[in-house]
């Protein structure tokens, strides 16, 4: 398992991402009772976020300088579920067989926050015996501040029960 805190993404950075975010229509994700955006592809995220946060993001987020194949965005409620522990799986990186990395942004959250962790517990279900023995807990309190793992990290979000948390995240793909 390959995981832990990124580089914090500066302030402006950061503010220019929840620009585009709240300019964007946010849909119920299937598996809870959040929303999410996403850009699939290096060109639609370069259209979306613009030249300067394109390449600021394909700069700073690892592996480093390494084109983004995609992006999305989770806004979280209290009360509204814990994302269940999973490894992301997408049609087009599925053939990578793991080889591909995540990271996540906190770019805004509420005052009054408490949970939203994120919970991370190594490569695989198949070890289940060891599987809580691995567990990890990163918790962003920073606007900016990042986490990334790489894509056969099992992991899961833990049950916001005040507050708001939103997150932007992005893959790239090393093969």
């Amino acid at each position: 398992m390959s995981v832990g805190l990124g580089k914090t993404l500066g302030t402006q950075e950061t503010k220019g991402i929840l620009d585009v975010l709240h300019d964007t229509e946010f849909k119920p994700h299937r598996r809870g009772k959040y929303t999410e955006a996403s850009w699939w592809g290096n060109k639609e995220v370069l259209n979306a976020f613009g030249e300067y946060l394109h390449w600021y993001l394909t700069t700073m987020t690892y592996p480093y300088n390494v084109p983004i194949k995609g992006c999305w965005s989770h806004f979280y409620k209290s009360r509204s579920g814990m994302m269940g522990m999973h490894q992301d799986k997408f049609a087009d990186i599925d053939a990578s067989n793991g080889n591909y990395w995540i990271t996540t942004c906190l770019v805004e959250k509420s005052v009054d926050l408490i949970g939203g962790e994120i919970v991370l517990a190594g490569d695989s279900y198949d070890d289940y015996e060891e599987f809580q023995s691995r567990l990890k807990v990163i918790n962003l309190t920073e606007v900016g501040q990042t986490a990334v793992w790489n894509g056969e990290t099992v992991h899961g979000v833990g049950e916001i029960t005040k507050g708001t948390r939103w997150v932007f995240v992005t893959y790239k793909d090393v093969n």
